[in-house]
C-alpha cells in the first residue's frame, strides 16, 4: 500500500501496458470537502535474490545521536507453499513469539485486480519455510451508491470488496474461543480501480488458524458511500472516544501487538490534509472498545527517517529483547516504469520509550533508529514485519518486481536475523 499526497497518476496507464495488477498507482486528489486516496506497491528491479547492498537512502546528516545499522541486502525469496495466487504474495504481518512452536503470518494475496484479499500462513521452524493454512477474507461481488460519478460513471457502482495491508494478533486469554486469532484490515470496494476512501477498517476473528473467520466493522470514515460508514463501531472523524482521529480523512495500515492479556495496542497511519503520521490506539477489552492514546510519528518525523514528503505510514509492532519496537516506512522518490514519483523507501525500526503513552525514544528531537532495510536507490521498498521468534527469517521485507520479467510481481523477502 502507499498512502499518497496530491499525487495524479492513473492506474490504468501502466497496467494496459503490462497486464498486471498494479496496486501501486492509486490516484490521491485532495479537495476542501474529499481526500479520493490511494496507497500502492510497485518497485523497479525485483529479483529472486532481492536488493543487494550498496549505497541507499539520503545522506543522514551529522549528529550523535545512536543510529543502528543499514541491513539492506542481499535477502532471500520467501515463498509459501501451497499459495496459488498468480500475481504473488506482498504485506506481511507475523505473529511468532520467542521459543514458540509455531508462528503465523497474514499477507495480502493477489490473484488478480479484483479478487485482493488475506491469507494466512504458518511456520514451525522459526520462518525458514511457511505455509499456506487458509484465507481470511475473500473478494465478492458488490453493489455500491456513490454520490460521486467518477468512481463509476453512475450512481450505482458494480465491483467487489477486496482486502489488503492486514496486522495479525494472537490473544490467547480472550474469554471467547472464537476470537482468540484477530486480524486488522483495510476493507475497500474495487470497481474500475481501487477506491481506498470507499472503505473502513475491519477486524477478522476466529478461533483456529483455518477459521472460520468473522468481520467486525471497526472504524469507518465520511466518503461518497455509505459502505465507509455504515454499521462501523467507529466514525474516526467524529467518534469521542477517538478524538485524536478527527483531523484523519481516512485511517489503514494496521499495525497491532497484544501487549498484556486484553491489551491491545495498535498503531494506524492517519491520513490529513498536510501529510501522513503513525497514530495509536488502544483496547483494554480484547478489541471490543477502542480509545485514542498518541501520536507515535509525527509528519515532521517523516523528513528525520529518510522521507522527501510529509509521509510515514507501514507501522509495525513488535516485542523483542525485553523492549518495544515500532517498524515503519517513509515515503520518497521511487523509479517507477514510467519515470520517477513518490513510493515506499524502506523499514525503519525505532525504539520505543513508552508504549503506554505512545512515546518513541528520541535524540535531538527525532526518533531513535534501530536498524533500516532501505534496499537501493529508487527502489520501492517495504512495509515491513517481524518478530522475536521468527528467527531464520528475521525481517520480511516486501520488494514487487515490474521488470515484467517476472509473472509474480508481487514478492516478499526475508533479511535474516538478527532484528533490530
Amino acid at each position: 500500500m502507499r498512502w499518497g499526497a496530491a499525487v495524479t497518476r492513473l492506474n490504468e496507464a501502466i497496467g494496459q501496458a503490462s497486464g498486471l495488477f498494479l496496486e501501486a498507482l492509486r490516484i490521491t486528489r485532495v479537495s476542501a470537502t474529499l481526500i479520493a486516496c490511494a496507497l500502492a506497491l510497485v518497485a523497479c528491479g525485483g529479483s529472486e535474490s532481492g536488493p543487494s547492498s550498496g549505497p541507499v537512502g539520503p545522506t543522514p546528516q551529522a549528529t550523535s545521536c545512536p543510529h543502528g545499522p543499514e541491513r539492506d541486502g542481499p535477502y532471500s525469496r520467501v515463498m509459501v507453499a501451497g499459495e496459488s495466487s498468480a500475481q504473488g504474495i506482498i504485506d506481511p504481518s507475523v505473529e511468532y513469539p520467542a521459543s514458540a512452536a509455531e508462528g503465523f503470518m497474514t499477507y495480502t494475496a493477489v490473484p488478480s485486480p479484483a479478487r485482493v484479499h488475506i491469507a494466512i500462513a504458518t511456520s514451525d521452524d522459526n520462518g525458514a519455510t511457511w505455509r499456506h493454512a487458509g484465507d481470511v477474507t475473500e473478494a465478492r461481488p458488490a453493489t455500491i451508491t456513490t454520490t460521486d460519478t467518477s468512481v463509476c460513471g453512475a450512481p450505482s457502482c458494480q465491483g467487489t470488496i477486496a482486502h489488503e495491508s492486514s496486522s495479525l494478533v494472537l490473544d490467547p486469554s480472550d474469554p471467547d474461543p472464537a476470537r482468540r486469532f484477530k486480524v486488522f484490515v483495510h476493507t475497500y470496494f474495487f470497481g474500475t480501480a481501487q477506491q481506498f476512501l470507499i472503505g473502513y477498517v475491519a477486524m477478522y476473528t476466529a478461533g483456529a488458524v483455518e477459521g472460520p473467520w468473522a468481520e467486525t466493522k471497526l472504524f469507518g470514515w465520511p466518503s461518497s458511500s455509505p459502505l465507509s460508514t455504515a454499521d462501523v463501531a467507529y466514525d474516526v472523524t467524529t467518534d469521542s472516544a477517538l478524538s485524536g482521529l478527527h483531523g484523519c480523512l481516512l485511517v489503514g495500515e494496521p499495525g497491532a501487538l497484544v501487549r498484556s492479556p486484553g491489551t491491545i495496542d495498535l498503531a494506524l497511519s492517519c491520513v490529513t490534509s498536510g501529510g501522513t503520521d503513525i497514530r495509536l490506539l488502544r483496547s483494554g477489552d480484547h478489541g471490543r472498545r477502542w480509545s485514542f492514546v498518541g501520536t507515535l510519528l509525527t509528519i515532521q518525523d517523516a523528513a528525520a527517517l529518510g522521507a522527501t514528503s510529509s509521509e510515514i505510514t507501514g507501522a509495525d509492532l513488535f516485542r523483542a529483547n525485553g523492549a518495544f519496537h515500532l517498524i515503519a516506512t517513509p515515503v520518497g522518490p521511487v523509479d517507477f516504469p514510467d519515470g520517477r514519483d513518490n513510493g515506499y523507501r524502506g523499514c525503519i525500526v525505532v525504539s520505543v520509550a513508552d508504549l503506554e503513552t505512545g512515546q518513541v525514544d528520541r535524540c535531538e528531537n527525532a526518533p531513535v533508529v534501530e536498524a533500516s532495510y532501505l534496499g537501493q536507490p529508487g527502489q520501492f521498498v517495504g512495509a515491513c514485519s517481524t518478530d522475536a521468534g521468527a528467527t531464520a527469517s528475521g525481517m520480511l521485507i516486501p520488494v514487487p518486481d515490474l521488470t515484467f520479467t517476472s509473472a509474480s510481481p508481487y514478492q516478499l523477502f526475508a533479511s535474516g536475523p538478527p532484528v533490530p
